[in-house]
């Protein structure tokens, strides 16, 4: 089955229950991924023949930025970073909201 072979999702699952999560669906949702993930998720579906439609989704966030090493640490759990958020505001470092 070609989904099984490109989504890693279905690799260990019996056909049978593929089938039956799938049976009267028009779609499935692959869930969310980012940047290379997304890339390799189109290119295995691509490979097996399979038609995908990707959702671009607009997300914001919290980017940590070191100014002075010129490096940064995104943080994509909403309750983490709700908490560095916090820390961050009462230690009177600056925050700026990221929007991709």
């Amino acid at each position: 089955m070609a989904l099984r072979r490109a989504v890693s999702e279905f690799t260990s699952h019996p056909l049978n229950q593929i089938a039956a999560r799938l049976r009267g669906k028009p779609d499935y949702f692959l869930g969310r991924h980012n940047g290379r993930e997304t890339h390799n998720v189109i290119a295995a579906c691509h490979k097996e023949g399979l038609n995908l439609t990707q959702k671009v989704i607009g997300t914001s966030g919290y980017l940590l930025v070191n100014e002075v090493r010129n490096s940064c640490l995104l943080i994509e759990d909403d309750e983490l970073a709700r908490q560095v958020h916090e820390s961050a505001i009462q230690h009177g470092l600056p925050v700026r909201l990221t929007e991709s």
